[in-house]
């Protein structure tokens, strides 16, 4: 080995347990099975809200930017930046908390 460098320790990811975990007397931890599953209800849900609200802008569909009501309260160059910036912005923001979600649900 060179010197300077030291071995550092490793981290490993749990294993994926198949079966609910089990008490020191045995029992199954129904408490720890109950919480997953809410987990991973409610991160289902959060995936399906986000991917909704993502590919709906992601393909134009702006039904509710042209009527020109934004472009009459903000003004044109203000209106300008909000849909040139702000709305792709929110679909590289809903496609990435997709992502994450989707991480939680497999970890959970």
């Amino acid at each position: 080995m060179e010197a300077g460098f030291e071995l550092l320790p490793t981290k490993h990811l749990p294993e994926e347990k198949s079966r609910p975990e089990r008490t020191a007397d045995g029992h199954h931890d129904d408490k720890l099975t109950w919480r997953r599953k809410i987990l991973k209800e409610i991160a289902a849900f959060l995936i399906l809200a986000n991917i909704m609200l993502w590919v709906i802008p992601a393909f134009g569909v702006h039904p509710q930017l042209e009527d020109g009501l934004g472009k009459q309260f903000f003004g044109f160059s203000v209106w300008f930046v909000i849909l040139n910036l702000a709305l792709p912005l929110s679909v590289f923001y809903r496609m990435h908390s997709v992502g994450g979600l989707l991480e939680v649900l497999f970890v959970v």
